[in-house]
């Protein structure tokens, strides 16, 4: 059983709540950030309209701790409502 705190299970998760909120959502990971950190942005993939512009570093770990319904109140306040 993978472990809910990878790294690569959360960037999967974050991409698929943010294609809920935005079909057109396109997920890019700073992969300069440290393994078990996460850094992202969103644009709108037809437009190139940045939804949010940079989430700032959080550890896998961390967002595994908080429900979907949590990550898109998430996602929403750091896009400053432009994810919804």
């Amino acid at each position: 059983m993978a472990d809910k705190g990878d790294p690569k299970i959360q960037r999967e998760r974050i991409e698929r709540i943010a294609k809920e909120m935005e079909p057109n959502a396109v997920v890019t990971f700073d992969w300069d950030a440290m393994p078990s950190f996460l850094k992202w942005r969103v644009t709108h993939g037809p437009t190139g309209t940045v939804l949010l512009e940079s989430s700032g570093d959080w550890m896998a770990s961390e967002l595994a701790d908080n429900s979907d319904r949590q990550l898109k109140d998430l996602l929403t306040s750091l896009s400053a409502g432009r994810l919804r």
